[in-house]
């Protein structure tokens, strides 16, 4: 099966919509108790935080859970073939989804603490604008990653997604700064 753009658009929707009530989540006091941060202060061989002070349990958990509860819904008031068609199968590939998600921004945090680019901030010149793209593309790749594993698509529908999802996630982001959830346009 090949996937329409709208086709792609839509199944961006759960990660775009759980991003914006994780924001909330994070800040808010709820589980305020589970804002560890997942190095738990560890420093790398270069004495340098692991992930940063912004990577932490309740944002990961949280990614995790409003991916599936959107994913849910989304399939449910779309009856998109897009999705899987069983409410097991939906929570199994939102939860997979979203856990992508959390999981491909890691090794971008990790390489920005090395290079001394403070958490949730970038630099200026060539490298700023690489990690510019990166903050976007880092979670849309790991995406595109499991997705063959919940539905059938080819290799260019991978590719695809990553540019789909990295568009949207750049969009909502400024968005998001707009409305003052976050601090940087990018």
């Amino acid at each position: 099966m090949r996937l329409t753009w709208t086709q792609q658009i839509i199944l961006c929707m759960p990660l775009v919509f759980a991003g914006v009530c994780n924001m909330i989540f994070v800040k808010s006091s709820i589980l305020a108790s589970w804002r560890i941060p997942m190095d738990a202060g560890l420093c790398f061989n270069d004495g340098k935080r692991v992930f940063g002070t912004n990577k932490t349990w309740k944002g990961f958990a949280g990614m995790i859970g409003w991916t599936t509860l959107w994913m849910v819904f989304i399939a449910t008031i779309t009856h998109n073939s897009v999705f899987p068609q069983t409410l097991p199968s939906q929570i199994l590939f939102g939860a997979a989804w979203g856990l992508a998600y959390v999981l491909g921004e890691l090794p971008n945090s990790l390489i920005k603490r090395r290079l001394n680019i403070a958490p949730g901030s970038n630099v200026s010149g060539l490298r700023g604008l690489f990690f510019l793209w990166l903050d976007q593309a880092d979670s849309a790749i790991a995406c595109a990653i499991v997705l063959p594993f919940f539905i059938e698509v080819s290799w260019q529908d991978c590719i695809a997604l990553v540019f789909v999802g990295s568009g949207i996630h750049f969009a909502a982001n400024i968005g998001l700064f707009y409305v003052g959830l976050k601090s940087q346009r990018g």
